[in-house]
C-alpha cells in the first residue's frame, strides 16, 4: 500500500520517489535489527534444562549455578 500511495502521488513530479522508500524502508529494517538482543549464553541456555541427562555435572553448574535452587 505504501509503494502504490506513493507511486500514485509522485510519479508525474518525481518518478524517483520509489527508490527514496524502497531505501528507506531497507534503512528503517535495518535500524529495527540494530535493537534486537541475543541471549548471553547462546541458544543452549534456551533449550537445555537442569534435568537433561544430555550435560554432565560441570556443565549443569555453569549452565545453573548453585545458587539458584534447582531440582535435579
Amino acid at each position: 500500500m505504501l509503494f502504490g500511495f506513493t507511486y500514485s502521488r509522485t510519479v508525474a513530479t518525481f518518478p524517483q520517489a520509489m527508490f527514496v522508500v524502497g531505501a528507506s524502508a531497507i534503512a528503517l529494517a535495518l535500524l529495527c535489527t540494530l535493537f534486537v538482543r541475543l541471549p548471553k549464553g547462546g541458544a543452549a541456555e534456551l533449550v537445555v534444562g537442569p534435568e537433561d541427562e544430555a550435560i554432565d555435572d560441570e556443565e549443569r553448574e555453569r549452565l545453573f549455578p548453585a545458587s539458584e535452587e534447582v531440582p535435579r
